[in-house]
């Protein structure tokens, strides 16, 4: 005759592996909540990340999680973003044009950022330039490995929107 209190037990331990389980798929299933992000302003981690960058005059940008690979349960390896926008000096702006060979963007457009710029960036119009070059050398210089570049000859602007992989 088997034993009640091993099958009280075994339903026991049953129930618990099943409450487990339900728990862990109403995690992942529960939609994530994304931050309203906050342009930052700081030249240091801009320059530390981006050296072809060079001496510029002003930087805003965004940075956060582009995709979680964790998918809420156990930590994993997750890839990062960024966007920029950057006024280089002319002599930087310069040096960048003529280390790099750059090509008219066409379809391309610096996208309005979801925050106003303020008075130190020109207005965002075309023609707009890119570099496959530099995309191309991006991962021997930063975390960074792919993306878009646009730069705007006008008012010397760089739009970073960059991912790391």
């Amino acid at each position: 005759m088997i034993n009640r209190r091993w099958i009280i037990a075994g339903a026991g331990a049953l129930l618990g592996i099943l409450a487990l389980a339900g728990s862990f798929a109403l995690l992942a299933a529960r939609p994530r909540r994304v931050a309203h992000l906050a342009p930052r302003t700081e030249r240091a981690p801009l320059a530390r990340r981006f050296p072809f960058l060079g001496n510029f005059k002003h930087g805003s940008w965004v940075s956060g999680i582009a995709q979680d690979r964790s998918g809420g349960l156990v930590p994993a390896p997750s890839s990062y973003f960024i966007r920029a926008y950057v006024v280089m000096s002319a002599d930087d702006a310069r040096e960048l044009l003529e280390r790099y060979p750059w090509t008219l963007a066409r379809g391309e457009a610096i996208p309005e950022p979801a925050y106003p710029l303020g008075e130190h960036y020109p207005r965002l119009i075309g023609p707009y330039y890119q570099s496959e070059e530099l995309i191309r050398a991006l991962p021997s210089m930063t975390t960074y490995s792919s993306g878009k570049i646009l730069f705007q000859r006008e008012g010397n602007l760089l739009y970073l929107d960059l991912v790391s992989d």
